[in-house]
């Protein structure tokens, strides 16, 4: 399933850099997202939606400030 995951910063704005379309085989993806160093701290949130059927989900994810 061609899947689009779009990912928003704390302040509510989309990363247009992170975000992009992926392949999720029988309804799963599995890989890593390399966050920069200096990246937004705070809650980010991550949507999945899958590009036929429309259907979305979100999970959030807390980045701390880089070291």
């Amino acid at each position: 399933h061609p899947v689009r995951l779009e990912f928003f910063r704390p302040d509510g704005k989309m990363s247009y850099f992170y975000s992009g379309n992926i392949t999720a085989r029988k309804g799963l993806w599995k890989g890593k997202i390399h966050l920069a160093l200096n990246e937004m701290p705070g809650t980010w949130q991550i949507v999945a939606k899958d590009i036929i059927s429309g259907e979305k989900q979100s999970i959030t994810i807390n980045v701390e400030k880089g070291k």
